[in-house]
């Protein structure tokens, strides 16, 4: 189904469940990240994009003192008091989150009914989990007409994150989902909050996204550990060097000075600095479109996530590996948090349905796996619709 269609159904799912048509329809988008991989949440720079792949939240208020919420993709409902916003279950959490932090700061008492539909793979690296608190917060806060800035928003999503889901992420997926722009690559320079944006003209390829069946549950891996392994290098430089010491003061002799001693948090450091490096160099490739030099920084950022920063896994090695052998492929690598999920590729235009054969027949050989592939479009940020009808 296209937008239309779902934003139609979701109309009338709501209407049917809860005898009221919505009030809003909030629209995030999922998103895949060009360049710039765990360097969110180590103050450095990324370069995301929304895509046309989406999460939408009907709303609508009640009287009767509870949150009601229901699922279309899991299948699933929710309902809860007001009185008690608790819940164990994974996506009731992202709402319960959502409701408890802005009913919390603005003084909100007041029952909710929502309707979560979504065409966006859950746990394949497009960020779902962003989208779905993108949605959701948006559309709350549209609800009761409060007006908060851009910036606040992806904060109060980035607390459900942390607070009730247990990811220390960054703000990488939350951005790009409420503030990309149509044609343009979102630039986030994390350390200062800058937004940018690097106009794309139309090149002659398309984003090709292969998901690896290996699920990711980065909870339960060692995302967090990846974070805690680059604050505690810092604060090992910082020691040495008797000064406060961030990404953004250390250069590569300075790293030189732990390689022996902790050759692991080296790797981890190693990464980032290269990975922000490279999100310069991706930008100026961008503009010019200048694809095989955009797919060898893409290649290089595989290369590091694989062997510094230990986040790959066999099967996304293969996939990268694999690709290379393909003529048409000018370059990919693993995309997000790592440890399962999607590779990101970028192929010569009209030879996308060449790549997604040679790469399910070979992929099924090898792991006896039946991959699925998303040629992806780039999309504008949230959309919000209201003054909805009943009809």
């Amino acid at each position: 189904m296209n937008k239309n269609d779902i934003i139609i159904k979701i109309k009338r799912d709501h209407i049917n469940r809860y005898d009221t048509h919505p009030a809003i329809i909030a629209i995030a988008p999922g998103r895949i990240n060009i360049i710039g991989e765990h360097t969110d949440y180590n103050d450095g720079f990324a370069m995301p994009v929304a895509i046309n792949k989406y999460v939408f939240a009907a709303i609508s208020k009640n009287t009767t003192n509870s949150i009601n919420a229901y699922s279309d993709e899991i299948n699933d409902s929710l309902f809860t008091s007001l009185d008690e916003l608790i819940s164990y279950k994974g996506w009731h959490k992202y709402i319960l989150g959502a409701v408890n932090e802005i009913f919390k700061k603005y003084n909100i008492k007041n029952g909710l009914n929502i309707s979560i539909f979504s065409n966006l793979p859950i746990g394949k690296g497009m960020s779902s989990s962003a989208a779905i608190e993108i949605a959701t917060v948006n559309a709350i806060l549209k609800l009761f007409k409060i007006d908060e800035s851009d910036k606040n928003k992806i904060r109060i999503c980035q607390k459900i994150d942390h607070k009730y889901i247990g990811i220390k992420s960054g703000i990488l997926d939350h951005s790009a989902s409420q503030l990309s722009k149509i044609n343009n690559v979102l630039k986030i320079d994390f350390n200062r909050e800058v937004f940018s944006y690097v106009k794309m003209k139309p090149m002659k390829a398309s984003w090709i996204l292969i998901d690896s069946k290996v699920k990711r549950e980065l909870v339960n891996t060692h995302y967090n550990q990846r974070v805690k392994e680059c604050e505690k290098g810092l604060s090992l430089l910082s020691n040495l060097y008797k000064k406060e010491i961030s990404f953004r003061g250390i250069s590569d002799k300075d790293l030189l000075a732990i390689k022996d001693v902790e050759p692991i948090l080296f790797k981890r450091l190693k990464h980032v600095l290269d990975e922000n490096n490279r999100v310069h160099e991706m930008e100026k490739f961008i503009i010019s479109s200048n694809l095989e030099k955009i797919g060898k920084i893409l290649v290089d950022s595989h290369y590091s996530l694989r062997d510094l920063y230990e986040v790959s896994c066999p099967e996304l090695d293969y996939l990268v590996s694999l690709s290379s052998k393909f003529k048409y492929w000018y370059g990919g690598r693993i995309m997000g948090g790592g440890f399962g999920g999607n590779s990101i590729n970028l192929i010569k235009q009209g030879k996308e349905e060449e790549y997604y054969n040679y790469i399910i027949k070979n992929y099924k050989r090898k792991f006896n796996i039946d991959v699925d592939t998303y040629k992806v479009n780039f999309s504008k940020g949230v959309e919000i619709i209201d003054n909805i009808s009943a009809d």
